[in-house]
């Protein structure tokens, strides 16, 4: 069974800070455009496989972009 745990990423705002475009992080990542824009504007979520990738393409260091959505709750206590 695949974990569904909420996962946010910085992957885009890190592309922003690198002067990379939408279009250049679809070929450093192996993903296209579409399904690019599709996770950044929310309508596709963040899966453990996109991580997976994103690192691998990228590097371990980009491990650091992602972080599971924690409810108020139990990041509190």
């Amino acid at each position: 069974m695949t974990d569904q745990r909420e996962m946010k990423t910085r992957l885009f705002e890190w592309a922003e800070e690198q002067g990379l475009t939408l279009e250049e992080l679809a070929e450093k990542t192996g993903y296209s455009t579409r399904h690019l824009y599709r996770i950044r504007d929310g309508e596709w979520p963040v899966t453990e496989t996109f991580m997976a990738r994103i690192i691998l393409r990228l590097g371990e260091w980009a491990r650091s972009l992602f972080f599971d959505e924690m409810p108020d709750l139990i990041r509190h206590q």
